[in-house]
């Protein structure tokens, strides 16, 4: 099953349970190119440019359009961190998450969650 760049996503924040990530575009960028290595069928539609930090026109338009409907907000006054609206997140998660059964890498995530 193919999924949209905002269901893979929305899948990685519901299956981290997070509530807030840092707002470091480039550490977001980094750890999707380095789940894109190793979830390349999910991941496909994430493609990156290499030229110093890894980044992806896709991912940026993921992250604005998850702070358009709301699902990501920054309310603290140096934009340093985003609140998850977990309800939000479920609304935008595919029917059948069972492609992600075999998701490999997600503690690499962890480097953008803020605990």
């Amino acid at each position: 099953m193919r999924y949209s760049p905002s269901q893979v996503f929305a899948v990685i924040l519901k299956k981290k349970r997070c509530s807030k990530l840092k707002a470091d575009s480039m550490g977001i960028h980094r750890t999707f190119y380095e789940l894109r290595q190793k979830n390349p069928e999910i991941m496909s539609q994430f493609q990156f440019v290499k030229k110093g930090n890894p980044f992806s026109i896709t991912l940026e338009e993921v992250l604005t359009w998850f702070q358009l409907v709301g699902a990501l907000k920054q309310f603290n006054p140096y934009y340093t961190e985003f609140s998850v609206d977990k309800d939000k997140v479920e609304e935008l998660l595919p029917e059948d998450m069972n492609g992600f059964d075999d998701f490999k890498g997600l503690e690499e995530f962890d480097q953008c969650v803020i605990a």
